[in-house]
């Protein structure tokens, strides 16, 4: 099972100053995610804290790969040690400096890689490696969404057992609240302790259609949920405006502006 990267005590910066460094135990690097959770398995029982780690979350590694890592370590001399284990797997395992893009999943602690996600069948055809990775959201006054991809067993489930959750944390992520189970399509919007978030509830003809919700940030609590309507803005503390989603008798979907008061 692909565990939860762990970074130490938890997050190691809010992202907003000179991130520290970080080194790598690299057994296995690929262009896709498959080969990079197969080897993340076999370290596993080498070094529980193996996990899969997104090149991109690291400023100064090549792009567009997945690393199938031993540790993630504050300091060389702990990544050299796990290198031992990570070389049972992998002869070519090697140790590299990451230098953390602000905001990113490794800095910030947040596991690439759902445990959930390696009970995906094989033999699934719609899914992507962009639906088995988690990312995460900056928010543009405070905080941030973390949208989990997670895999749910449901039989004849038309997505597979694809969801998305979305969490909402002012900085650690340990401490985050849930704000749905299950969010397809996301958009949203924060203005003053408000979280807009829509997500497709509905399907008409050929189209997504949305339910926005405002939430309060403290509590996670939903404020006020709005049907068929999509890319929320919160134009103030009281007031939200979306489009309003209606499809005509050919299945043709028109959008107009609405605007909603908040409770």
């Amino acid at each position: 099972m692909v565990t939860s990267l762990i970074l130490l005590a938890g997050p190691l910066s809010n992202g907003a100053a000179d991130p520290p460094v970080l080194w790598l135990a690299i057994a296995a690097s690929s262009t896709t995610l498959a080969p990079s959770l197969k080897t993340t398995g076999k370290l596993r029982s080498q070094s529980p804290q193996a996990a899969v780690v997104a090149s991109s979350d690291c400023e100064n590694l090549r792009q567009g790969l997945y690393l199938s890592v031993a540790v993630v370590a504050g300091d060389r001399a702990t990544s050299q040690a796990a290198l031992e284990k990570a070389r049972a797997v992998s002869a070519d395992a090697y140790v590299r400096e990451c230098r953390p893009r602000p905001g990113s999943r490794i800095l910030l602690g947040v596991p690439l890689i759902d445990p959930s996600i390696e009970k995906v069948p094989e033999d699934v055809v719609n899914w992507s490696d962009a639906d088995r990775i988690s990312t995460i959201v900056k928010l543009p006054e405070e905080g941030y969404l973390w949208l989990r991809r997670i895999y749910v067993a449901a039989p004849e489930d038309p997505l597979e057992g694809r969801r998305t959750s979305v969490l909402f944390f002012a900085t650690d992520p340990k401490k985050s609240t849930q704000l749905t189970a299950d969010c397809t399509d996301p958009g949203f919007a924060e203005k003053s302790n408000r979280i807009a978030l829509s997500c497709a509830r509905e399907t008409a003809a050929d189209n997504l259609l949305h339910e926005t919700t405002v939430y309060d940030a403290t509590s996670a609590r939903a404020l006020i949920k709005v049907s068929r309507c999509r890319k929320p803005e919160l134009i103030s503390v009281s007031q939200l405006t979306c489009w309003a989603e209606e499809v005509d008798g050919q299945g043709v979907l028109y959008l107009r502006p609405k605007r909603v008061p908040l409770q």
